[in-house]
């Protein structure tokens, strides 16, 4: 219920209302008939710093059980009344706070003094008339004290499985980290064993085959060479690639290209016999590294596409940086000749939507009302999340 968990959240107003309550019990107590107290300016004052200071329990157990069962034996002392069922009530949960929040030292010197200030009472009291007429009180002690142990040790036991569980908790995120960690090792083995030497192969085979060629092919060397260029800087970033997955710690931001890089892509694509023009290629220098990175690879894709897909067509790349945002979109006039079967195809444009997503953006592609197909894909400057940041189709 609303209002028990407030009160629990609260747990200082319970014990100022416990307080008032036994208080109050304590007074109507004393105005009952034949129970006339004798000496009030003792017996009233005395009452009151026996229940009163319930409302501090919890802050100060000891203090309270202290001051409890000093006023409690004065007022034995002073005057020969029968026992007070409130006041031993109030000793009662004294005891019980004590037991259940401080030490066992501290519970082994509080019980003896309990029950002394009890036996005198007890004694004081003129309806006793046996020591045996005293075991009732002294059991319903025992019995409190026993269900404090008892709260106590449940209460420690909670603590001790709350404890357990954060380090279950811990060791299953540390061994996923470990296995996540090994994973990473291995694939980049595997890619360093299997890409980077065959790509290595490649460069060096098509190096051997431009210094074969005689002087009188000067266009196919020139080819030959781009190739060359290519596979070098293929091998650069998969050595960067490859040093992400061996240090986790390692920020993607590493891999976003030098500026000019955009440049050397589009030459490069020019060389292929894809005829590119470039507008607001200049305007990446102030948005985010990983923004510059996705859109060089956002563009890198849509041209090689291009490439693939329509050879000959004219191709066109707009690179718009707003207030707070990228928009890029490469155009291409549809192919004037067939496309080459090439296998492969498909997961360039899902690396890209995934890529832009991660920063918050938006990827859309398809085909032109006039022919040719478009790649457009809008992010935010700094790579903060645009609002939803969905995928339009």
């Amino acid at each position: 219920m609303p209002l028990l968990s407030s009160l629990r959240a609260r747990p200082y107003v319970l014990d100022g209302a416990l307080a008032g309550l036994v208080t109050a019990m304590a007074l109507l107590e004393s105005a009952q008939p034949g129970r006339g107290w004798a000496h009030p300016a003792v017996m009233v004052p005395g009452a009151l710093l026996v229940t009163v200071p319930l409302a501090a329990r919890r802050l100060a157990p000891v203090p309270v059980l202290l001051v409890g069962l000093g006023a409690a034996l004065v007022v034995a002392l002073v005057a020969t009344t029968p026992a007070s069922a409130t006041l031993f009530l109030a000793g009662l949960i004294e005891l019980y706070t004590v037991a259940t929040r401080c030490s066992r030292r501290t519970i082994l010197l509080a019980v003896p003094l309990v029950l002394v200030v009890a036996g005198v009472t007890l004694a004081r009291d003129p309806a006793t008339t046996a020591p045996v007429e005293a075991l009732p009180t002294f059991g319903v002690t025992a019995a409190v004290l026993m269900l404090a142990l008892v709260v106590r040790r449940s209460r420690d036991q909670a603590q001790r499985l709350r404890l357990l569980a954060d380090e279950l908790a811990e060791s299953r995120a540390t061994g996923e980290r470990l296995a996540i960690s090994a994973e990473r090792l291995r694939i980049s083995r595997e890619m360093h064993d299997v890409l980077a030497h065959s790509i290595s192969v490649m460069v060096l085979q098509t190096g051997a085959a431009r210094m074969s060629l005689a002087d009188t092919a000067p266009a196919v060397r020139t080819m030959l060479a781009g190739v060359e260029d290519v596979g070098r800087e293929a091998l650069g970033e998969l050595r960067g690639v490859l040093g992400l997955l061996r240090e986790p710690g390692t920020s993607g931001a590493d891999l976003a290209p030098p500026q000019g890089d955009l440049g050397r892509l589009v030459e490069t694509m020019r060389g292929a016999g894809l005829a590119v023009t470039v507008h607001g290629d200049d305007a990446l220098a102030g948005v985010a590294p990983s923004v510059a990175q996705a859109v060089f690879r956002t563009v890198q894709e849509a041209l090689t596409n291009c490439l693939k897909h329509a050879p000959g067509a004219r191709t066109t790349v707009e690179i718009d940086v707003q207030e707070n945002r990228v928009v890029v979109a490469v155009r291409d006039t549809g192919g004037s000749a067939p496309a080459p079967a090439l296998e492969g195809a498909g997961h360039g444009l899902h690396g890209i939507r995934e890529r832009v997503l991660a920063l918050g953006g938006s990827v859309s592609s398809g085909p032109q009302a006039d022919g040719g197909w478009v790649v457009r894909a809008e992010l935010p400057c700094l790579g903060a999340p645009l609002g939803a940041g969905g995928l339009r189709p």
